[in-house]
């Protein structure tokens, strides 16, 4: 409901603005009003006088004033407050634009000469993260030359020699991980996000400076890609470990007792920082592909696919409907119901998450008055910052998630937060309480900080305008949603956007605008010229002159999608505390008392983990014994649930019974008793900084010797920096199979942070004192450990080239998916799924538009949650006749008229072969034929032609449009065929693969 007054109120004043003076109107939000004024709104270049009446941080002045500069894009949407508000962010990208940063921890405080973005005002360093994400966001567009050079400031190479154990090249050049917790990486692994902002930088530099920049990029991925497999990837899981992207402060989004074993939060996996390194792997791999190196495009490609797979795999929480934020550490590794807003929206940009998945984050995860929270759901007793909170930049990608779904709320929402927060803050902040924006709630807080200033300028530029670019093209394809147009756009009936410069080419983009109407939905363009000629998709850039008129026509008003769920107030928003939990003593099994954690409200319940599964839910606080005989392995956990809310807290520290009476023994070896799995950890102190900062984790190599001195396991053990108040900690574990017998332990350092040459003029442990991977080693213990989870069961895929068509007289490839347990289950008869367009069912490199439609994926996951059979899946490729062999006779402009044919192929010639080849269920019961746009035309055609063949028919996004919709006009008469008909997917696929032809 606030939202909507919000809303009418905003649309009321732009409405009313004439009433006032021509140039200046107040805008109200809530209790407060934004006000702007020029001094002459006819200007070629404005000046606006920007005020609130909200009170600010830091006491400062509620009014600020700041002019449109020449050279930089402006825009003139009708509202004043729109156009001043893009001003702003441009203005305060200049003001991050700088010839020096600085930090008081480096350089001894003096400054270092870069041409740079600084993050922002309270932060005048450059910060991976920050910088990658707002590069990626909007900045790496508008300002490439200074994006790259920041990108190349956060690159380093080792301060001597290559480290003895290190992967990749000689000089070592990698991504530089900040400090940290527990001492920086890997505790700390999304260093990848660096790909994100690489990413758009290549896309936005002429050729020339791309081609250095991609050589360089490639260079440093490659060696952070190979390190990082070595000291954070996990094979057992598939995932990467490290703490989550940007939600670094442990005790805003972690449990309490985190901050006193750091080791578990290094072998907890995150979904955001997992989804990065799917990000880096999959533009290393193109990158690999653009230099010729076929091995590592291979290596890299293969990589991703199994994250992608892990993530689904380990991470999605089918009751919630999303993917959890984090596991928890070892011992445990449960996926935790923690949700977060950039995760999740990353999951979607990227293409981790499949449709259904998108779509039902976008609809799930809850909202507040002023827009998504950075996470879900709130800590309790924890004040305002990543808890509590909304951060511009994740807002922005938000957006973006919701954009490319035609999510119309999800959007809306992000647009109001977005310019909202701008408006009464004076400055795009680093965040705002999450319930009444508050900017003084949270407890740090920057003006004009970088990654809310790209935020904005990508909401405007990206979205609002639609402008992408690569190397090679233009593209335009706005997403402008009718609340956008009632409210922000009102006062024109065209908004445009001038001074862009992009690839050397000037643009001036001017959109026509429908009139404003009181339905929600969003408008699809009807057509687009550049420079008075009508363009068909995206533009060349050598297509271009110097400068150009980009017009674009936005026509019908579509529902979109509209699902989205408002969270209560911070009561129904505030998960419990984590329980209070201790093994009772002197009993044969294992017994735990469970007590409230501190600051319960209300009645409460505890599920409890045995070895990271759910073993027992609902239960009352006091003592609990596992009847089950566990094993000498087995490890707990416990969290608590509001029955009321069904939010849950996070896990309590994993008490394994094993390990009660297991103190440190001997540093140098261990002794197996019997044939198992097992842990090696080691007891230990490291006080080289506080457990916040600095690049001083210890990182080692362990290796365990036989009695014969081979090697039976090894891998890398950190020991992050502990406080000295908590007593010596225990290392993260190696986990090894091992056999009867004495093992030898020997700890080769690895490397940290500290030895990159950036980390030279560090003030630090570690820094200009030289290089520092050392911690006091009191002991070690092996512990017994749980069996390894069972991986996930997948289908696989095979690929039958060359296969020939005599009804047409060409040859094509069907790509194949056998369900899981084909291979196992050597009786068992499969249903067959008939699809076409097969280059787009299973790979991206194959599909078009580099989408595809993870249909191995999505079955493997429906499999999983027991939402549909196994069944035998067989792609169909097309070919450059595409449009004539799925069409019907015949469109006065596309021809057509070969469906016949192919559907003789299909059923007379493709499907005997399947049936003679595979374990089908060759019967028309057990037989379907489905395929989207013209397949999906195709598939009603082949169904009617074959009834006796096929009793199931799918059509998404159907082109029915085709030959002046005759099949509207003529519908099949009744016949025992199963028809599944989607239509208003059309709209969304057509503004997510992003071509402006006619639409599927």
């Amino acid at each position: 409901m606030m939202r909507r007054a919000i809303a009418a109120a905003i649309a009321g004043a732009v409405a009313c603005a004439p009433a006032l003076a021509d140039t200046s109107f107040e805008l109200p939000f809530g209790a407060y009003k934004a006000r702007f004024a020029t001094p002459d709104t006819q200007a070629d270049l404005r000046s606006y006088t920007q005020s609130t009446t909200m009170p600010l941080r830091d006491n400062a002045p509620q009014s600020i004033t700041y002019a449109e500069q020449p050279g930089q894009p402006k825009v003139r949407s009708g509202n004043l407050a729109f156009d001043a508000l893009f001003a702003l962010a441009i203005t305060e990208m200049k003001q991050d634009s700088v010839q020096a940063i600085r930090d008081g921890s480096y350089n001894a405080g003096q400054p270092i000469a870069c041409l740079c973005f600084e993050t922002g005002e309270k932060w005048h360093y450059v910060w991976t993260r920050d910088l990658s994400y707002a590069a990626s966001l909007g900045l790496a567009m508008l300002d490439p030359q200074r994006t790259r050079n920041s990108l190349q400031f956060k690159l380093s190479g080792y301060r001597g020699a290559k480290p003895a154990l290190a992967a990749g090249s000689e000089d070592g050049l990698q991504i530089v991980q900040d400090t940290g917790s527990g001492g920086s990486w890997p505790v700390s692994t999304d260093r990848v996000s660096w790909a994100f902002g690489a990413e758009q930088v290549l896309k936005s530099l002429p050729p020339e400076e791309r081609a250095q920049f991609a050589a360089t990029a490639l260079h440093a991925l490659r060696n952070t890609i190979e390190n990082d497999r070595i000291a954070a990837y996990d094979p057992a899981s598939g995932l990467y470990n490290g703490e989550q992207s940007f939600l670094d402060w442990r005790e805003q989004s972690y449990a309490a007792w985190i901050s006193n074993d750091l080791s578990s939060m290094a072998t907890s996996q995150s979904l955001s920082t997992n989804v990065a390194h799917y990000k880096a792997l999959t533009l290393a791999a193109e990158l690999a592909l653009e230099a010729g190196d076929n091995d590592d495009v291979r290596r890299y490609v293969l990589w991703a696919a199994d994250l992608k797979i892990a993530i689904n795999d380990r991470l999605w929480l089918k009751d919630a409907g999303m993917y959890s934020s984090l596991t928890a550490g070892h011992f445990d590794g449960a996926p935790l119901h923690k949700f977060d807003w950039l995760g999740e929206s990353l999951a979607i940009i990227t293409g981790v998450a499949d449709a259904e998945q998108a779509q039902s984050i976008l609809a799930r995860y809850p909202h507040g008055p002023l827009g998504a929270p950075v996470i879900w759901p709130q800590q309790p007793g924890v004040p305002a910052y990543h808890n509590r909170a909304l951060w511009p930049f994740v807002s922005a990608y938000g957006l973006r998630a919701a954009a490319q779904y035609g999510n119309v709320a999800v959007a809306d929402a992000a647009y109001a937060s977005l310019l909202q927060g701008a408006a009464l803050k004076l400055s795009n902040m680093e965040n705002m309480e999450w319930q009444g924006g508050d900017p003084s709630a949270p407890a740090i807080n920057s003006r004009r900080q970088l990654w809310s200033v790209g935020a904005f300028l990508g909401m405007v530029v990206q979205q609002a305008f639609g402008v992408t670019v690569d190397s090679e093209r233009l593209n335009i394809n706005p997403f402008i949603t009718s609340r956008l147009r009632r409210e922000w756009f009102t006062g024109s009936e065209q908004v445009e956007l001038s001074g862009l410069a992009l690839h050397g080419k000037r643009l001036r983009i001017k959109i026509k605008l429908p009139p404003a109407v009181a339905l929600e939905g969003y408008y699809l363009p009807t057509g687009a010229k550049v420079n008075g000629k009508d363009i068909q998709g995206p533009v060349a850039w050598n297509a271009l002159a110097d400068d150009n008129l980009v017009e674009v026509e936005m026509g019908p008003l579509v529902p979109g999608r509209r699902q989205i769920t408002f969270a209560g107030g911070e009561t129904a928003s505030t998960a419990p505390p984590e329980p209070v939990v201790q093994i009772v003593p002197g009993n044969p099994g294992a017994r735990l008392h469970i007590a409230p954690g501190a600051n319960l409200q209300g009645e409460a319940r505890y599920n409890i983990y045995r070895d990271g599964q759910l073993i027992a839910s609902n239960i009352t606080a006091g003592d609990w014994t596992d009847h089950s005989t566990p094993l000498a392995s087995s490890c707990y956990a416990v969290e608590t649930v509001y029955p009321a809310t069904g939010t849950r807290s996070h896990h309590s520290q994993a008490l394994c019974p094993a390990a009660e009476d297991n103190n440190a023994g001997p540093i140098d070896s261990v002794t197996v008793a019997k044939d198992g799995r097992y842990y090696v950890q080691f007891r230990y102190d490291n006080h080289a900084h506080q457990i916040n900062l600095g690049v001083t984790n210890a990182v080692y190599m362990l290796h365990l010797r036989d009695q014969q001195g081979a090697v039976a396991a090894e891998g890398i053990i950190q020991m992050p920096h502990n406080a000295p108040g908590n007593g010596p900690a225990w290392s993260t574990p190696l986990t090894a199979q091992l056999k009867q017998g004495s093992y030898r332990l020997e700890l080769e350092p690895f490397y940290n942070m500290s030895g990159l040459q950036s980390n030279a003029a560090y003030a630090d442990a570690g820094g200009a004192g030289g290089a520092r991977n050392e911690a006091k080693v009191q002991g070690a213990r092996l512990l017994p450990a749980a069996a390894a989870p069972k991986p996930a069961r997948h289908g696989t895929l095979q690929l039958v080239e060359k296969f020939t068509s005599p009804q047409l007289g060409n040859e094509r490839t069907l790509r194949i998916y056998l369900p899981p347990s084909y291979g196992s289950d050597t009786k068992r008869r499969y249903p067959v799924l008939y699809m076409h367009d097969g280059q787009n069912l299973f790979d991206p490199k194959t599909a078009s538009f580099g989408t595809e439609w993870n249909i191995d994926e999505v079955i493997d996951r429906l499999l999983r949650d027991g939402e549909m059979d196994e069944v035998i899946v067989v792609g169909i490729d097309n070919n450059s006749d595409r449009v004539a062999e799925y069409t019907p006779c015949c469109d006065p402009k596309h021809g057509g008229g070969k469906l016949k044919a192919y559907a003789d192929f299909v059923a007379k010639t493709v499907k005997p072969w399947v049936d003679k080849q595979y374990r089908t269920k060759p019967g028309r019961q057990h037989t379907a034929v489905m395929g989207s746009s013209l397949g999906g035309l195709a598939s009603i055609g082949i169904a009617q032609r074959y009834p006796q063949v096929f009793s199931m028919a799918g059509g998404f996004s159907s082109s029915f449009w085709w030959n002046n919709k005759d099949a509207l006009k003529h519908p099949p008469k009744r016949m025992p065929v199963r028809f599944y008909i989607d239509a208003e997917r059309c709209m969304t696929a057509w503004m997510t693969a992003k071509h402006s032809a006619r639409p599927c």
